[in-house]
């Protein structure tokens, strides 16, 4: 087994709980490019690159995120952690994500726009205008469906303006205009949502995990139950380096034995920034963490 970094434990609803990682969404940067005949500002014509490029990324944006959750996701697998009473897990979800902001950006696939560059001084017509929008794709997607939907989205836009229109190497649309949009991979390749780790009750090492998860909450702070905490299978936001891994495991975990519920020093400015930190008490826990697992480990067969 595999136990990298990830989401730690939160009170959420009442009830304390940690939420490992069993899989994670995939990455990709997507290049949008439009090009057009430059000249002198004094005679545009009825659109620059800035301008369509504007109404393409307005469009992007607009364009609702599709919720896809299956049995097995691990957001249902948390809301029915928190919400028993449920009778299915596509209600668990319906009011997760109706009272849980965060589960906005942890089910489908989210768009970004980061970057966007054009123009190379004020009286001259830009010739080349583009942007990039970073991706982290749904557990229930992939890569090939994002780039099914730029061809869907935006060959209405292509349509409209006659523009000759290019996605990922295929010829989508030709136009009647000077313009030409293209849409491609902002960097080298991109990568796939990760393999569910199996986490189900005969799976040994998810229950040595949740075993250890619970030992060390209740032993840092002088507990007895062993319900003080629940562990459920879950899932971050973000990436980690665990892609790397994926043929040396496929029980693999994202998780800082931590509390992410309580807020940090407003004197600190939080993650991948200045004065980036960790409680000495916080960091003493994570150590007596990975002592027990590696403990457990060697005192079990996995």
């Amino acid at each position: 087994m595999i136990v990298d970094e990830g989401a730690g434990f939160y009170n959420l609803t009442g009830a304390m709980l940690a939420i490992p990682g069993v899989t994670e969404k995939g990455l990709y940067n997507v290049r949008i490019e439009v090009s057009g005949p430059g000249g002198h500002s004094s005679m545009p014509q009825k659109h620059t690159t800035i301008g369509l490029l504007s109404e393409i990324l307005e469009t992007l944006e607009n364009e609702p995120d599709s919720l896809s959750i299956t049995a097995n996701h691990p957001v249902s697998a948390i809301a029915q952690c928190l919400i028993p009473n449920v009778k299915t897990a596509r209600d668990a979800v319906a009011w997760w994500f109706r009272d849980v902001p965060i589960v906005r950006s942890l089910v489908p696939t989210t768009k970004a726009i980061d970057m966007i560059h054009g123009g190379v001084k004020f009286n001259a017509l830009p010739e080349n205008t583009w942007a990039v929008v970073n991706h982290r794709v749904s557990v229930t997607s992939s890569l090939a469906a994002v780039q099914e939907w730029y061809k869907n989205v935006l060959s209405t836009i292509a349509d409209k303006h006659e523009i000759t229109f290019d996605a990922f190497g295929e010829r989508v649309a030709n136009g009647n205009s000077a313009y030409f949009l293209k849409v491609d991979n902002a960097t080298l390749r991109g990568v796939e949502p990760a393999p569910f780790s199996p986490s189900g009750p005969k799976d040994l090492p998810f229950q040595l995990l949740s075993g250890t998860i619970k030992a060390t909450y209740n032993a840092h702070r002088h507990l007895g139950d062993v319900n003080e905490i629940t562990v459920s299978p879950g899932m971050m936001t973000g990436n980690t380096d665990t892609r790397h891994y994926w043929d040396l495991s496929k029980h693999i975990f994202r998780y800082n034995h931590h509390y992410g519920g309580k807020k940090p020093d407003p004197s600190a400015n939080g993650i991948h920034t200045v004065n980036e930190f960790i409680e000495a008490d916080v960091l003493l826990e994570s150590i007596r963490f990975f002592v027990t697992l590696i403990l457990n480990a060697d005192e079990n067969e996995l």
